[in-house]
């Protein structure tokens, strides 16, 4: 990336949260995700979980919209 480039909308927990997301709705078991991303408590994934879950087997999703 060119260091010239500011992405002032995106820094490393917004990535860190994309991931957790993205391993949930993929089936990625929570302990995976937990060595991967080094949360210590799974309450903390289980908030990215909770969030994820309204678009998993929604109708809107199944819309092709």
């Amino acid at each position: 990336m060119d260091p010239t480039i500011s992405v002032p909308n995106y820094g490393g927990h917004s990535l860190r949260a994309g991931f957790v997301t993205t391993a949930i709705l993929n089936g990625v078991p929570e302990y995976s995700i937990m060595k991967q991303t080094d949360h210590k408590k799974s309450d903390t994934v289980k908030k990215y979980i909770r969030e994820t879950l309204k678009w998993k087997d929604n109708a809107a999703t199944k819309l092709g919209l």
